[in-house]
């Protein structure tokens, strides 16, 4: 075997071991590949913050990790809020829908939601590819 094959298969087993322990809820992703450890239960703080970790790095839409993460998210989370923008984010494609963005609408102007969920709703709904340098800002305010 070829040293450069050596590389590639053990750089995919680790690959594959990081989607593995973040499918089963052990990890975070953020786009720099790293798993950092969390609870499997998702208090609302950790949702927002996940979502906000995720959107801070953000290409024009989640990868495949981000996405099950935000899936388990919607599956897990008591706030209809944090399931409509873990939806929407799902959903993304360089923007959001417009069924996503009428929902996330309803969110951002939603007085009983807090000031983190109102922000990243926007952030979401205002989305062009990635979020503005203001928009990073907010995001890491959120993550902290």
């Amino acid at each position: 075997m070829s040293k450069k094959m050596g590389s590639f298969l053990l750089f995919l087993f680790f690959s594959l071991l990081g989607s593995q322990a973040i499918i089963a809820g052990e990890g975070h992703a953020h786009n720099d590949g790293h798993s950092h450890a969390k609870s499997s239960k998702m208090h609302s703080g950790n949702a927002v913050q996940t979502m906000a970790s995720i959107m801070i790095n953000l290409n024009h839409y989640p990868n495949a990790n981000e996405k099950e993460l935000l899936k388990k998210i919607v599956k897990t989370t008591d706030s209809r809020h944090e399931k409509i923008i873990a939806e929407a984010m799902i959903n993304l494609r360089h923007k959001a829908s417009s069924s996503d963005k009428a929902k996330l609408d309803m969110v951002m102007n939603d007085g009983s939601a807090n000031k983190n969920i109102r922000e990243l709703a926007g952030i979401v709904y205002n989305l062009s590819h990635q979020p503005s340098g203001s928009d990073k800002k907010m995001l890491s305010a959120m993550i902290e």
